[in-house]
């Protein structure tokens, strides 16, 4: 899995997944200042399997027929680290699930929705994403520690 960070997206968000997703971004590719259409076109030419941003806007700029990845649109208060590192754990979960080609929105949730029964998938499966995001959140404030 080849991921590309949007030039909206914070560069050290990369840090934040796994090494096996081969994070890079807008910037190290030297693609800053690319319309999305033309990003699209090089990210898919160069063996990206997804592009990541916080550009809302990008879902009404594009035909998601055409779209030649998937693309995921971080949704969060503002654009800052602090803010988009609890989202990870999300798009790590949509990515592993083989996603489709079209737009994904990873949204940060006030609170975990309660189900009927401890034993239901939806509580099983919210279980697994909250210890994903306890797990990806001791990883975020190692990430902000060691700025300089």
């Amino acid at each position: 899995m080849r991921v590309l960070l949007d030039e909206s997206v914070p560069r050290r968000l990369a840090s934040a997944f796994p090494e096996s997703f081969g994070t890079r971004t807008v910037q190290q590719m030297g693609w800053a200042g690319c319309s999305n259409g033309e990003m699209l076109r090089r990210v898919a030419d160069h063996g990206f399997d997804v592009l990541v941003t916080v550009d809302q806007g990008f879902a009404y700029q594009q035909s998601v027929r055409d779209l030649p990845i998937p693309v995921v649109i971080l949704i969060a208060g503002r654009t800052r680290l602090q803010e988009l590192l609890p989202l990870v754990p999300e798009v790590i979960a949509v990515l592993s699930d083989d996603p489709a080609r079209r737009i994904h929105r990873v949204q940060a949730r006030e609170s975990l929705p309660r189900a009927a029964h401890a034993s239901s998938p939806t509580c099983r499966a919210e279980a697994r994403r909250a210890a994903l995001v306890g797990q990806w959140l001791t990883v975020g404030r190692s990430i902000l520690r060691g700025r300089s």
